[in-house]
Formats: structure tokens, C-alpha cells, sequence
């Protein structure tokens, strides 16, 4: 029964310091120190960032924010046709598209 109640407490514990963020300072601390530890290093070469910027909005300018999920299938299209080990695609969808489609 005890080992129950000091579970139960420490998960109170947790869950309120988590919702607080009360480590928050220490965490980006942590962050801050293995950054400098590590040093400045340069991007490896074999990275691509493909970018949604102020660029992006001034050529393609027939179409508004957020683009039809058409667009972005695309240029997944056209990464893929260069065989990538990996893609990384960090783009909320959770706006309906402008086209009128349903391609949610």
C-alpha cells in the first residue's frame, strides 16, 4: 500500500512540474552546454532544406497560403525522383486547402 501512495505521489509530482515547466531553465541549460561542447560544425553536404519563405509566397503568387496538399505531393514528387535516403517534411495541414478540394 505504501509503495502504491509513493507512486501515485510521485506521479502527481511529475505531472505538475511537467505542466508547469518547472524544469524548463535547467532543460535549455542542458541544451545550451552540449551545443558548446560540440562546438560549431558545418551542415553535412548531402542535406537539402527545401524551404517554404517569403520567396515561395512572392513566386507563386496566383495561389494563397495554405497551398493545396496537390503542391506539396509535387515536390515530394520531385525529391524522390533524385532517390533521398530520407525526407523530413515539417508543414502543418491543418487547414483546409484554398482549391476547394477535400485532400485533407
Amino acid at each position: 500500500m505504501l509503495l502504491l501512495a509513493v507512486g501515485a505521489w510521485m506521479t502527481a509530482l511529475v505531472l505538475v512540474a511537467y505542466a508547469t515547466n518547472a524544469f524548463e531553465s535547467q532543460e535549455l541549460n542542458s541544451i545550451h552546454a552540449r551545443f558548446t561542447i560540440r562546438g560549431k560544425q558545418a551542415p553535412p553536404k548531402d542535406v537539402v532544406i527545401v524551404e517554404v519563405d517569403d520567396s515561395t509566397f512572392s513566386n507563386i503568387q496566383d495561389v494563397q497560403w495554405p497551398y493545396p496538399r496537390s503542391y506539396h505531393a509535387r515536390v515530394i514528387d520531385r525529391i524522390v525522383a533524385d532517390h533521398p535516403k530520407a525526407i523530413a517534411f515539417d508543414i502543418q495541414v491543418t487547414e483546409r486547402s484554398k482549391d476547394g478540394s477535400q485532400d485533407e
